[in-house]
């Protein structure tokens, strides 16, 4: 029983880790020329006349087409999801 109590208690666990891979960053907020503050508490869409650290350069199928340039990339936690990645790129003018 506390085998299985366990195996429930991690599974839950990783279902919230990857759940906040998702959230504030979810790829259905981002649209190409949108910008992003990453700081510790995770990636938040900003407005680009406010302090930001990112670009959406793209978006793609998956990350493997982001362009070259990407310096990070956001997309759904499991890829069997659909949805789309949002490429970001360095925007240190927005600091």
């Amino acid at each position: 029983m506390d085998h299985r109590r366990s195996m429930i208690a991690g599974t839950a666990a990783l279902a919230l880790l990857l759940g906040g891979c998702r959230s504030p960053a979810q790829v259905g907020s981002w649209a190409v020329g949108s910008c992003a503050l990453v700081d510790d508490r995770g990636t938040t869409a900003v407005g680009c006349s406010e302090p930001h650290t990112h670009r959406v350069i793209a978006i793609v199928k998956d990350a493997e087409h982001c362009p070259r340039d990407t310096d990070m990339y956001a997309g759904p936690a499991d890829p069997g999801d659909g949805g789309a990645t949002a490429c970001f790129q360095s925007d240190t003018t927005g600091q």
